[in-house]
């Protein structure tokens, strides 16, 4: 069975104008986990900073690795690339906002073909992925990953009408969580009710796949961040939000 996590929309710029807010991660969080998944022997969880991404455990991913730990886990960075045995002995990778190559002007596939064929190979064989791909030009860089697994990324700007404005801080509750034990928790006390999601693209999945945040109906995304400004603007100068959205 394959065992693919994909965050619909991953956490990204801080509350406020996506415009902006620059991410930042907070370096003192001390999480306290009252039953830790893990009290002896524990799965070691892989985080690739081999591509680019500046989500590293040191780093803006800090608080991650934190609360990892607290729960049990071992975490270590992964810095080889994953094709020729770059996977043995892994058993959870993360991959959180790969980067396309500096030396490409255009956002391309942040991963060669033999190291998604690798990753592919690996999770078909047992492993577990949890991959985050942030709006664009993170979608781009992840694209070819995803694809592997069925995965559509949007590889924009997703972003809620709300009245005469335009959010991309979006909020699931109710009807727009999915059900599964991710969300369920081991108890009620672990149960998630609600998650506030800041600027992410939006996914969609293989038939068959769970989707853990629902976007509504009327949630639309914008091609880059250019575009959001400029729908930003219009709406802002009282044109008609049926007249901004037609544009999409």
């Amino acid at each position: 069975m394959w065992r693919v996590a994909l965050v619909l929309l991953a956490l990204a710029l801080t509350t406020g104008s996506v415009l902006a807010q620059e991410q930042m991660g907070d370096p003192d969080f001390r999480p306290v986990v009252a039953h830790p998944a893990y009290a002896g022997e524990s799965p070691e969880v892989v985080l690739d900073e081999a591509h680019g991404s500046v989500q590293t455990a040191a780093g803006r991913y800090a608080p991650f690795v934190a609360l990892l730990r607290a729960d049990g886990y071992r975490v270590r960075s992964g810095h080889g690339r994953f094709d020729a045995g770059g996977l043995d002995g892994v058993r959870l990778l993360v991959i959180s906002n790969a980067a396309s190559p500096v030396e490409d002007a255009e956002p391309v596939s942040a991963f060669t073909p033999a190291e998604i064929a690798a990753v592919e190979a690996w999770v078909r064989g047992g492993g577990s992925l949890l991959l985050a791909a942030d709006h664009a030009p993170h979608g781009t860089a992840a694209e070819a990953l995803g694809r592997a697994f069925g995965v559509q990324m949007g590889k924009g700007y997703a972003f809620r009408p709300v009245g005469g404005r335009i959010t991309t801080q979006l909020t699931y509750s109710g009807s727009t969580l999915g059900d599964h034990s991710i969300l369920r928790g081991r108890s009620a006390e672990e149960q998630v009710r609600d998650v506030t999601a800041f600027t992410g693209q939006s996914l969609i999945g293989p038939p068959g796949s769970t989707i853990l945040l629902r976007m509504e109906a009327g949630d639309r995304e914008a091609v880059d961040r250019d575009t959001l400004v400029r729908l930003r603007t219009r709406l802002d100068d009282g044109e008609s939000r049926a007249a901004v959205l037609s544009e999409l």
